[in-house]
C-alpha cells in the first residue's frame, strides 16, 4: 500500500504570514487538528490547533487588553507554526509511514513529491485503511491461526482449505508472535458453515488461537478464544 493511494487529497493549507485569528477560522471550519503552512508552493511548516487554542486560552486568561488586540491583528502563523516538520514521499509504503510515525511520536506527515506538498496523511486516514484490511464495516467471521510456520505455499495451502468449505476468504494477513518463530495468521471470511471451516483447519494441522464472528448491521462482535 502506497501513501499516495491513501492520503488526503487537495490538502487546505495557510500562509506564514497569515494572521492567527484567519488560521483558527480555518480550523474551526473544517474541523482540522493540522494545518499545513505553504508560501509560494513551498512547504514552512506545520501549524497545530492544539497550540492555536493554547495561544487563544493564554491571552484571554491574560485579560490584557494590548496582548489581546495584539493576538488579534499582529500575531502571524510564522510565529505558532512548527518549522522544518517531518514528511513523507507519496511513493513511500503506509507501513513506512506507520514506522516512522511510531518512532517520532507524530500523527501527522505532509506527503510530498518533487519537493512540492500533494496532499497529507495522519493516523485518521491509516486507521482508516486498516478498517478496510479488518473489514469493520463488512459482516465476517475472523479466525486467528497460531504458532504457523510459514513457507512457500503456505498461505496458499490455508487459502484452499477455506474454500473447499465454500467460504469466501476476504483477507488473509500475518502477524509476528511475541514469542517464537511462528507467526499468527488472520483471516477474515464470510461463511455459512463457521463449524465447518474450523473443523477443516485443524484437520490440515492447524493452531486456532481465536474466533470472531461479526454482525455487518449492528457492528457487535461475538469473540471466543
Amino acid at each position: 500500500m502506497i501513501v499516495r493511494n491513501w492520503m488526503r487529497r487537495n490538502a487546505l493549507s495557510i500562509s506564514s504570514e497569515a494572521l492567527v485569528r484567519e488560521a483558527q477560522e480555518l480550523v474551526q471550519r473544517h474541523g482540522l487538528r493540522y494545518v499545513p503552512v505553504v508560501d509560494n508552493g513551498v512547504l514552512r511548516g506545520i501549524l497545530r490547533r492544539r497550540d492555536l487554542y493554547e495561544a487563544a486560552t493564554y491571552v484571554t486568561s491574560r485579560q490584557n487588553v494590548y496582548e489581546l488586540r495584539y493576538f488579534n491583528e499582529r500575531l502571524k502563523v510564522k510565529d505558532l507554526m512548527i518549522r522544518k516538520p517531518k514528511t513523507v514521499s507519496a511513493h513511500e509504503p503506509v507501513e513506512e509511514a506507520m514506522r516512522k510515525g511510531a518512532e517520532l511520536g507524530v500523527s501527522f506527515f505532509p506527503v510530498m513529491e518533487e519537493g512540492k506538498l500533494v496532499g497529507t496523511v495522519s493516523y485518521e486516514e491509516i486507521f482508516e485503511t486498516f478498517a478496510q484490511v479488518l473489514g469493520v464495516r463488512e459482516r465476517w467471521v475472523g479466525v486467528t491461526l497460531e504458532d504457523v510456520v510459514m513457507g512457500p505455499g503456505t498461505l496458499r495451502e490455508i487459502s484452499q482449505r477455506v474454500e473447499e468449505t465454500g467460504a469466501v476468504l476476504h483477507s488473509i494477513f500475518t502477524l509476528k508472535q511475541k514469542e517464537g518463530s511462528g507467526r499468527k495468521v488472520v483471516l477474515r471470511v464470510e461463511t455459512e458453515k463457521p463449524e465447518e471451516l474450523l473443523e477443516r483447519l485443524k484437520q490440515a494441522g492447524y493452531r486456532i488461537m481465536e474466533v470472531e464472528r461479526r454482525n455487518r448491521e449492528s457492528g457487535d462482535s461475538d469473540q471466543a478464544g
